[in-house]
């Protein structure tokens, strides 16, 4: 069976931030023995960037004492992967497989000028497909038309109703569970306090429910 996960992702980051952020985040994250120095995952050959990128939560962490569904955290920076090493732990170099995109089966995405909804597969499908294929080859902003409106807005910037479509430089996936908390409008302080941790103290990050 498909593992849950849910995603937060940065997606106002600019790509010149996000390894410092993200690294900054793993040490953090280690400091606070919520995960370990060595993610201990990685193996020789494994072409999953998401699989490299995990780091095991220790079963006595207290930050994630409060929901112990959370099996299991990755760090994700487009366009990076994470290397072992024996004197930090863990470092990110360039070239990897991420490509900054989190989608479950469903995606919908509403416009931030009119809310006019497009779904990928659907009539309007063609203007999303395209502004994907302009963010998978590199683009930072990928303009997506809006086919009612015609706006045209970074593909980042298009909000997700139903939680199924987020993309950014910069991502946190917590796997294990569907994490409704962090979607609620008043947030009680286990949620709070793991977005915090997780570097999204404002609570601006979109969340993406998925399973994979």
């Amino acid at each position: 069976m498909p593992t849950p996960w849910t995603a937060l992702v940065d997606y106002r980051l600019p790509a010149i931030g996000a390894v410092a952020t993200a690294t900054a985040l793993y040490k953090r994250l280690v400091s606070l023995a919520a995960i370990d120095r060595s993610p201990g995952l990685w193996r020789d050959g494994d072409s999953s960037p998401l699989r490299e990128a995990l780091f095991a939560v220790r079963s006595d962490a207290a930050l994630f004492s409060a929901d112990r569904r959370v099996l299991a955290i990755g760090i994700h920076v487009r366009a990076h992967r994470w290397l072992a090493d024996a004197q930090e732990g863990a470092h990110l170099v360039e070239g990897g497989g991420e490509a900054g995109l989190f989608a479950a089966d469903e995606v919908d995405l509403a416009c931030p000028e009119c809310e006019h909804l497009v779904v990928l597969g659907g009539e309007e499908s063609a203007y999303l497909e395209e502004a994907l294929n302009v963010w998978s080859e590199g683009s930072e902003t990928a303009p997506l038309v809006c086919p009612a409106c015609g706006g045209w807005t970074p593909l980042p910037h298009w909000r997700s109703p139903g939680n199924g479509f987020a993309c950014g430089e910069l991502a946190v996936t917590l796997w294990g569970a569907h994490l409704l908390e962090l979607i609620d409008p008043a947030p009680d302080t286990p949620a709070r306090l793991l977005r915090t941790a997780l570097g999204d103290a404002q609570g601006r990050f979109g969340v993406v429910f998925g399973r994979g």
